[in-house]
C-alpha cells in the first residue's frame, strides 16, 4: 500500500504545472516553460494551448518568439491558441509567420486570419470571408469553420459568449453577410434530436444585444426572432 501511494505521489509531481495558476501568479518563466514543453500527453497538450493563451491575454511580447515555434506544435488546437496569441500581442513583426498559416489547416488558418486583422492585414479578412462563403455542405467540420469565420467576422473574441469588440474594424456589408450565413447554418444544420448539431444561438445573441453597428445589431435580432428564439419581432428603425 505504501509503495502504490507513493506511485500515484510521483506521478502527481510528474504532472505539468497549471497554465492558469501560473498566470494568475504572473509567472512568465512558468508559463513559457510550459509552452516549450515536448510532453505530447493529453493534459501537456492542453496546458501547453493554455500557456499560449495566457502569454497572450498577459501581452508578453517576449513570447513573441517562443510562440512563433508553437506555430509548428504537432497538435493544431496549440498551433490554434499560438495564432490568437500573437494577433492579442499586436506585435507586427510575426505578420509573415501568421501568413505562412493561411493555406494549412483550415482552424489554425482562421486563427492566424484574425490575428492579422487585429494586426491591420487584409489579407486575413480576405481569408475569413472565403471561409465564411464556403460552400453549404453536409460536412459539419466545414460548417463549423464558417461558424468559427464568421463570430471572428462580426467581431465576437474567442469566447462566443463575449461581447463584440467595438474597435473591429470590418464593414457592415461583410458582418450583414455574416450574420445571414450564421442564420443559414442554424436552419441548416441544428437538430435539437442530436448533440452533433451547430446551434448559432450563442453567436447571434451578443451581437443583437450590443453589438455597436445598429444595422447588424437589427439584423441579428430579426434572424434569432425567424429561428424563434425572440418571442417578438425586432422594433422597426
Amino acid at each position: 500500500m505504501a509503495l502504490f501511494r507513493k506511485k500515484k505521489y510521483d506521478e502527481r509531481l510528474a504532472k505539468p504545472p497549471n497554465a492558469l495558476k501560473l498566470a494568475e501568479r504572473g509567472d512568465i518563466k512558468g508559463l513559457m516553460d510550459l509552452l516549450a514543453s515536448p510532453d505530447q500527453s493529453l493534459r501537456a497538450i492542453n496546458q501547453r494551448g493554455w500557456a499560449a493563451q495566457e502569454l497572450g491575454n498577459l501581452g508578453v511580447h517576449s513570447a513573441v518568439d517562443p510562440l512563433i515555434e508553437t506555430l509548428e506544435d504537432p497538435v493544431k488546437r496549440v498551433q490554434y491558441k499560438a495564432a490568437l496569441a500573437l494577433g492579442q500581442i499586436g506585435d507586427k513583426r510575426v505578420r509573415g509567420a501568421l501568413i505562412l498559416k493561411l493555406n494549412g489547416d483550415v482552424g489554425v488558418a482562421i486563427a492566424a486570419a484574425y490575428a492579422l486583422l487585429t494586426l491591420g492585414d487584409q489579407r486575413g479578412l480576405a481569408t475569413l470571408v472565403t471561409i465564411m462563403d464556403g460552400p453549404d455542405s453536409y460536412d459539419l467540420g466545414e460548417q463549423r469553420n464558417r461558424q468559427l469565420a464568421c463570430r471572428f467576422l462580426l467581431g465576437l473574441l474567442p469566447d462566443p459568449t463575449a461581447r463584440p469588440d467595438p474597435h473591429h474594424s470590418v464593414g457592415t456589408s461583410i458582418q450583414l453577410r455574416a450574420v445571414d450565413v450564421l442564420e443559414d447554418i442554424h436552419r441548416r444544420h441544428f437538430n435539437p434530436r442530436s448533440h452533433n448539431s451547430i446551434s448559432s444561438r450563442l453567436d447571434l445573441g451578443p451581437v443583437g444585444n450590443s453589438h455597436p453597428d445598429m444595422s447588424v445589431r437589427a439584423a441579428a435580432q430579426s434572424a434569432l426572432w425567424r429561428l424563434g428564439f425572440n418571442t417578438r419581432p425586432p422594433r422597426a428603425r
